[in-house]
């Protein structure tokens, strides 16, 4: 179901600047907050969802947006929004890394053996 809003907001977004900007060849300023604008209400939606699906929701519009054919005139303002995307998958990747490296310390063995020693006790 997560994957099903994730693509519809996707659509949504990419199809209300399709329409909304005029895609000249320098991206206008107007456009530009349009697509900031565009930016933080899809990272205040998915931004509650785990990291990892935010990752993988980015690189579903990602490569939903490299899917799409575009005009000559289309080509900076797309390219603006692809930058957009990939920028904000690069942070959210680099937040994994840095959360691997701290439970790198972890015995995870030994974490699951405790997990699964409390389910059964539980059962």
């Amino acid at each position: 179901m997560k994957k099903i809003k994730a693509i519809f907001l996707a659509i949504m977004v990419v199809s209300t600047l399709f329409i909304g900007l005029s895609f000249a060849a320098n991206i206008s300023q107007k456009d530009k907050k349009a697509m900031d604008d565009a930016m933080s209400m899809i990272e205040k939606q998915w931004g509650k969802d785990p990291i990892v699906t935010q990752i993988s929701n980015y690189e579903m519009f990602v490569k939903a947006l490299s899917a799409v054919k575009i005009k000559p005139e289309q080509k900076e303002s797309i390219k603006y929004l692809n930058d957009l995307l990939k920028n904000k998958l690069n942070e959210l990747k680099k937040q994994i890394t840095t959360q691997n490296q701290v439970i790198s310390n972890v015995d995870r063995d030994r974490v699951k053996a405790e997990w699964l020693s409390w389910h059964n006790q539980e059962r």
